[in-house]
């Protein structure tokens, strides 16, 4: 089963893109915790990690890709996660937070409340 949403399609959900443009290193943190299928629980880690090495954000967000790759058998290659998070990680953040909020595991954000309807 491919990703649900294209990975252009930030706009699908407002709340969740603006949330990834201006808090992308806390929005990580939280699809990180919901990719292992744990509690919204914002971690410090993830909010400064990404400041002390710029490639440590990418690598996090291939990471985010693979672990959904693997639990939910999106259907995407080790290549492809590679390539989404690397060539443009906050659309790969919007696709990756869409399809989290599809599958039921609703990543949380930071400046707005989410919700399981948030997408048209």
């Amino acid at each position: 089963m491919p990703y649900r949403t294209g990975f252009c399609s930030c706009f699908e959900d407002m709340q969740l893109c603006c949330d990834v443009f201006w808090c992308p290193c806390c929005q990580l943190g939280r699809q990180t915790m919901a990719s292992q299928r744990m509690a919204d629980t914002p971690s410090c880690l993830h909010c400064i990690c990404p400041f002390c090495c710029p490639l440590v954000f990418q690598f996090f967000t291939c990471y985010i890709r693979q672990n959904i790759e693997q639990q939910f058998a999106v259907g995407e290659s080790c290549f492809c996660s590679f390539l989404a998070a690397f060539c443009c990680p906050r659309c790969s953040l919007c696709q990756t937070g869409r399809e989290l909020v599809l599958l039921g595991y609703t990543p949380g954000g930071t400046c707005y409340v989410p919700t399981l309807t948030g997408m048209k």
